[in-house]
């Protein structure tokens, strides 16, 4: 979790390091496995059960503070299906209180 656009603010990045094939160019720690639906499921349980012990840890720095944006990178983010995309957003809002004012997924044109 990361500072947004004011003090009261937060940006929250969420990696999802799964992709079809590692591109050339990339830095990021990605797994070229794909991403089948039960490996899927345990990764957005794991990411739920982290938000879950980060909200806990930083109760303090985050009472009062509103989620303002939300960026799923990669990887290749948009392999998640939109159910778990859901469910990742819905447990932030819970989290948080407040829907974000911008949510950004990132894509390789290819998948459009």
């Amino acid at each position: 979790m990361s500072g947004g656009t004011t003090t009261h603010d937060l940006g929250v990045y969420v990696h999802v390091p799964f992709c079809e094939h590692i591109c050339p160019y990339c830095d990021f720690a990605v797994e070229d496995t794909g991403l089948d639906p039960a490996l899927e499921r345990e990764f957005v349980d794991l990411l739920l059960r982290e938000l879950e012990l980060a909200c806990t840890a930083y109760a303090l720095e985050l009472d009062g503070r509103e989620l303002a944006t939300v960026y799923l990178g990669g990887g290749t983010p948009s392999l998640l299906q939109p159910g778990s995309v859901e469910r990742l957003l819905g447990a932030l809002e819970r989290a948080f209180g407040s829907r974000p004012g911008e949510v950004t997924l990132e894509l390789n044109p290819g998948r459009v």
